[in-house]
Order: structure tokens, then sequence, then C-alpha cells
């Protein structure tokens, strides 16, 4: 069993813009949608992406992540 189904805290994934950060989450975008045809129930938990600015990220890297939380 997924540790997502049994764990009941949410899932919180800590992202900077850079290629690391992008790369986890799309893994984690990729298992989620995995465990969702695979099972019978809805997932339900609530998933946050938190941006944390490091600082070493170029700008257009930065302005892009801006206008993204913008338009949420």
């Amino acid at each position: 069993t997924s540790p997502y189904l049994t764990d009941t805290r949410p899932l919180v994934i800590g992202y900077s813009g850079g290629k690391d950060s992008s790369v986890v989450v799309d893994i984690v975008l990729r298992m989620l949608l995995y465990v969702k045809n695979h099972q019978d129930e809805p997932l339900t938990k609530p998933i946050y992406i938190q941006f944390s600015d490091t600082l070493l990220e170029m700008d257009p890297v930065i302005e892009g992540i801006d206008k993204s939380i913008e338009s949420s």
C-alpha cells in the first residue's frame, strides 16, 4: 500500500524552481496519477507545493513562479 494512502498528514512538496525540485514535483505528480489509476477510491489528501526562494535561481525563473502564484 502506498504511504500516500496510509499516512493521514497532508502531502507537502518543497519547490524552489530549480531542476531538482522540478523533477521532484514531476515524480510526485506522476506517482499520484499512478495511485489514482490503481485504486477504487478518489485521492482526497491535501497536497501543497510550497515555494522556497533559495536566492540561487535566475530572475526569469522567479518571475515565472511569481506569475504562477498570482494566477492561482
